[in-house]
């Protein structure tokens, strides 16, 4: 019979995994990286057996990476650049004034 459940996550997450000693957990997957949920399972004899799945994040998915890809950074440079512009327009109108 089995005893006791783990799921753990790799990398390791913090508040992330809700239930983690019970057959279901939930897990909240952060949207910038994949992440791998590994399921441990004991018996009452002590036996284990693991499985793991890798859960790709929607970002990661579209960009190849688990991180920021170029196109992500054009348009974080693009909205920088239009503050700056509404900023120093401020400044011009606010000097005339």
């Amino acid at each position: 019979a089995i005893v006791s459940y783990l799921w753990t996550t790799d990398p390791s997450t913090s508040g992330q995994l809700i239930d983690a000693n019970q057959a279901i957990a939930t897990l909240v997957i952060p949207s910038f990286r994949s992440i791998t949920a590994i399921l441990t399972i004991t018996d009452d004899v002590g036996r284990t057996a693991t499985g793991s799945v890798t859960i790709k994040s929607a970002l990661a998915a579209a960009t190849g990476a688990g991180g920021f890809a170029p196109l992500w950074l054009a348009v974080l440079a693009v909205a920088l650049a239009w503050q700056l512009r509404r900023q120093r327009r401020a400044l011009r109108c606010a000097a005339l004034n």
